[in-house]
């Protein structure tokens, strides 16, 4: 069993919003109550561990305002377990792919490896073992990002403050609970809490898009696009029209020349093909070049030499951007006024908003006095209010807490580089599919129309197969006259398979505890039974009919894609690697 000892326990304050610099204290819990009280040249670090919750409190006893970016708080524990058998399970601030290979999509289990999430996580010797759970409850304002290193046997809670104290001021942060239970009873009640009862009406009839990339240069080329999606079969419910059509990341009410004064007919354009139009940019943030980055260089966060603050580039990633300050009125009555005109004015009913986090990130702002949380608020409640009778769907807000904007989030963004990675996008839209049954949808990610240019039984149709079956919102990407008659049939495949299972819960079992990655077996209320390999060898599976019925609910396998018919009281399944197999139950 995991323990954590009173001992060894290090503490790390970070005052300066944009560089490395900490004032560090190692401590150790008092015996029982397990309660300390730690001081770091001008603040007073109260904390305790007693039953199932971490409390924490920061007072500021210095004699000048001081910023503070975040406090963490560093625990040894010990298992009896080799590191590398320690099963690891986080939820994200939002549930993207990694970037790196070797790290695990957040929501999905890893063994052994270092874990970085937000909101909760899971730690065990093994996957139904009494496992300990940290986790943050509703309501409240702000995220706790953990990070699990089992090599080192150490945990790290983060608590993001990102304000100006002032002498003598006192906060209380984010309380932690925790318990120990096996993962997916924990997981799950944790979950039941988070999810709302109700689904906002704007996205009940938009639940597969299409969005325009860069050839979408000029209204001819739209027109073009939408043509080619109907004749072949694959007209979304919406059609989104990229940020490509600004003159510059920032400037979204300033089109290029080719859409310049055409974009109320543009949208009429994509109406009045019985497709709803849906426009895709990123609110909160400017590129070096933009006319409003030149005319108002105060709009926009600092860093701590009082230089603006640069993040990475949008669209394109090399580029360098700029962050607007959501706590600038100016700024704000400017985001306002830009969704209202392509809401009301232009007639767009849908906006994919990417990287609204980016608003959050430390620096100085014209309010020194908000925190994290504060901007998080702010930020939520600038975009809800702004148009509220507009559906909205975001790429990194987290399912659970303040940026969860109501109506959908896309919980695994594809990363396609090798078919592992594609594997990893799969696994974590699965792992994320009990968001669904809430008010909450999933969104897929941008699914690039070249997923279907790869082999067969490959870790893309996979993921194809797991968005269709998991997702609430489906959306696509790419140039669809480059598809001929075969890649459009596994397209409209796909479509055929997610309005199949729209309505349907899904339902998991893991069937076997050998091995460190088991098949993993899900089955969704309209039927549909597929099995998925997300290990890099080839998996033996066998279908019982005690296991159909009492984990599954399904009396028997009728068929598979090709129409084969089962009879047998024993499916034997072999998986290829990275493979999956699809049955109707």
């Amino acid at each position: 069993m995991i323990k954590f000892p009173p001992s060894g326990v290090a503490f790390s304050l970070f005052t300066h919003p944009n560089n490395q610099r900490c004032l560090k204290e190692t401590t150790r819990f008092g015996e029982g109550v397990r309660e300390t009280k730690t001081s770091l040249e001008g603040f007073t670090i109260t904390t305790s561990w007693q039953g199932t919750g971490i409390q924490a409190a920061l007072t500021h006893i210095g004699s000048e305002p001081t910023y503070v970016r975040e406090l963490s708080i560093q625990l040894h524990y010990r298992s009896p377990k080799p590191a590398g058998q320690i099963i690891l399970w986080t939820e994200g601030e939002h549930a993207g792919a990694a970037s790196h290979l070797r790290q695990p999509a957040a929501g999905t289990l890893s063994q052994g490896r270092s874990r970085k999430g937000s909101w909760a996580l899971w730690m065990g010797e093994n996957q139904d073992s009494e496992g300990l759970f940290l986790h943050v409850n509703p309501p409240h304002t702000g995220a706790v990002n953990f990070y699990c290193r089992p090599k080192r046997h150490s945990l790290l809670i983060c608590w993001p403050v990102g304000k100006r104290l002032q002498p003598g001021q006192s906060i209380s942060l984010t309380p932690i609970t925790v318990t120990r239970s096996p993962r997916i009873q924990a997981v799950t009640s944790w979950r039941r809490r988070w999810t709302p009862t109700t689904l906002q009406p704007p996205l009940a009839s938009m639940r597969i898009g299409w969005c325009g990339d860069q050839e979408i240069s000029s209204p001819q080329v739209l027109q073009s696009t939408i043509a080619t999606l109907r004749k072949s079969g694959l007209a979304p419910e919406w059609f989104a029209l990229g940020p490509q059509y600004a003159m510059s990341v920032g400037d979204w009410l300033r089109p290029t020349q080719d859409f310049r004064d055409r974009m109320s007919g543009i949208s009429r354009t994509i109406r009045s093909s019985a497709i709803q139009p849906a426009l895709r940019f990123a609110p909160f943030l400017a590129s070096r070049k933009s006319t409003i980055a030149l005319e108002h260089p105060d709009w926009f966060v600092q860093n701590s030499s009082q230089k603006i603050l640069t993040t990475q580039g949008y669209v394109n990633p090399r580029d360098t951007a700029l962050i607007l300050d959501v706590t600038h009125p100016e700024v704000v009555e400017h985001i306002r006024k830009t969704l209202e005109m392509a809401h009301r004015q232009w007639g767009f009913q849908l906006f994919i908003l990417e990287r609204i986090s980016d608003a959050l990130l430390p620096g100085l702002r014209s309010n020194p006095e908000l925190g994290t949380s504060d901007l998080a608020q702010q930020v939520r409640h600038l975009l809800s209010n702004t148009i509220p009778s507009a559906a909205i769907i975001t790429t990194d807000a987290p399912v659970a807490g303040p940026l969860a904007l109501g109506q959908a989030r896309t919980v695994a963004p594809p990363c396609l580089s090798q078919p592992r990675s594609a594997t990893q996008s799969a696994e974590a839209l699965l792992a994320n599919a009990p968001w669904n049954e809430g008010g909450r949808l999933n969104a897929s990610g941008l699914l690039p129309a070249a997923l279907v240019e790869g082999p067969e039984d490959s870790g893309r149709d996979a993921l194809l197969d797991a968005a269709a079956l998991t997702c609430g919102v489906l959306m696509f990407t790419g140039n669809p006259m480059k598809l001929n008659e075969e890649r459009a049939h596994r397209l409209r495949k796909a479509y055929d398979l997610f309005a199949d299972s729209r309505d349907g819960r899904v339902h998991m079992a893991q069937t076997t505890d050998k091995g460190k990655r088991p098949p993993l077996v899900i089955r969704n209320a309209r039927g549909w039974v597929a099995l998925f390999n997300f290990s890099e060898k080839r998996a033996g599976i066998t279908l019982s009919t005690e296991l159909l019925k009492s984990r599954l609910g399904a009396s028997a396998l009728k068929s598979a894609e090709a129409g084969a018919a089962f009879n047998s009281p024993e499916i034997h399944v072999v998986l290829p690697p990275r493979g999956h197999r699809l049955f109707k139950g």
